[in-house]
């Protein structure tokens, strides 16, 4: 356990465990504290940075690493590409979050409180994995345990005037001051002469995990949105509250894309390519038996925790617990083929996904028949069998090639 802990991927599997523990006390706290008048635009807004953030990630720091493989070497993501991304996307998230949040508030403050709140998150996250790329994930940890101390701190004066304005305010506050402390005394060490991954070829695998990412996000938006907008039902926000006991799992997927996109340089030789291969029926069998296992206990203590009635936790949680076993079934796969540069798979996957979400999302609006009378649920179990097929079927067929290639 020492030994891991001491590995990049036990550093990145502890600060990701920090950052979904602080992102889950935001929306349980939100539960216990605020009528539901203010937990809904607060979910709303949550969901649209975080995916936000995804579409970050997807698109730059991911390919990042992956990109090293081109340069064959340990090049580093260099810190000036945030000031176009997180910029650019705040924008995005700020001329259309407001519209599905359903805010009673003026509509000044809201575009304010959730520009700051999701620049914030996009900040903090580009911090993040430059710390990571310089093979430095100790100054993440140290970035997201000042944001957790931070926060602690801070939370009792929004809960003295339950309001999401205010609790969502602090929450960002003690985010970016903790991202640019980080990076302000990281500083001398983000300067040592590295070599950078290069901006084209990480574009040229963004541009394929960008695209499928865009299109997994207006998948998962669609219901929501519908839900709370046009069903006028609890039902989105309750499922965003207990997608937050899903964050030990998404620490688990975190780690591995990021860990195999670190090590892509490596990826030279048929012998490593068959340790790939080993590497992805291993972690795809513990996945899923980890998967049944935690989410059996974590919606039970998230649904108490948060005060959600027990028909509703049930419901939700026998369909993202569904979810969650395909997805970890499908990770292994998805960081393998992600770390060969082939992207692209995923964007055939979401092409059909993105239909049959805003096919089953129209069908909810206009009051048409849909399995379960749920479009949520329907979509996440959809696209979550559609993934473990789709990214099971492209990882076999690009390790093929690959191996092909270097033959």
């Amino acid at each position: 356990m020492v030994e891991f802990t001491k590995k990049p991927a036990g550093k990145i599997a502890i600060d990701s465990a920090i950052t979904a523990g602080i992102n889950a006390a935001l929306l349980i706290v939100g539960s216990r504290f605020l009528k539901s008048a203010d937990l809904g635009p607060l979910t709303m807004m949550q969901l649209f940075a975080s995916s936000a953030v995804i579409l970050q990630r997807s698109t730059l720091l991911s390919p990042g690493l992956s990109a090293r493989r081109a340069l064959g070497a340990e090049a580093i993501i260099p810190l000036r590409w945030a000031v176009a991304s997180v910029p650019i996307l705040t924008l995005v998230v700020v001329s259309i979050a407001p519209l599905a949040m359903n805010a009673t508030q003026p509509r000044w403050q809201v575009l304010l409180v959730c520009a700051a709140f999701t620049a914030s998150l996009l900040f903090q996250d580009f911090v993040r994995y430059v710390f990571i790329s310089h093979d430095s994930a100790g100054l993440a940890i140290r970035m997201d345990f000042t944001w957790l101390v931070s926060t602690a701190c801070l939370v009792a004066v929004p809960l003295l005037h339950p309001s999401w304005m205010l609790l969502s305010t602090t929450w960002a506050t003690a985010a970016i001051s903790s991202a640019v402390l980080a990076a302000a005394t990281a500083h001398r060490r983000l300067r040592t002469p590295r070599l950078a991954v290069r901006l084209r070829d990480t574009l040229k695998l963004g541009r394929w995990g960008g695209l499928d990412n865009l299109m997994s996000i207006i998948a998962n938006l669609a219901p929501m949105v519908v839900t709370t907008l046009v069903l006028a039902t609890p039902l989105a926000a309750s499922y965003r509250i207990l997608q937050t006991a899903l964050g030990p799992l998404n620490i688990i997927n975190t780690t591995l894309i990021v860990t195999f996109g670190l090590d892509s340089y490596k990826l030279t030789s048929v012998n490593e390519l068959k340790t790939l291969d080993r590497r992805v029926r291993k972690s795809a069998t513990y996945l899923a038996i980890g998967s049944v296992i935690y989410t059996s206990v974590a919606f039970f203590l998230i649904s108490s925790l948060a005060g959600i009635d027990y028909k509703t936790a049930v419901r939700v949680g026998v369909v993202l617990a569904i979810a969650a076993l395909l997805g970890a079934a499908t990770t292994p796969a998805t960081a393998a083929a992600s770390a060969l540069g082939y992207q692209a798979i995923g964007v055939a996957i979401r092409v059909f996904v993105v239909a049959a979400s805003l096919l089953i999302s129209w069908a909810a609006a206009i009051g048409g028949p849909i399995p379960w009378d749920d479009p949520i649920g329907a979509v996440s179990i959809l696209a979550a069998t559609l993934g473990l097929a789709g990214w099971g079927t492209g990882y076999i067929f690009a390790a093929r090639r690959e191996r092909l290639l270097l033959t």
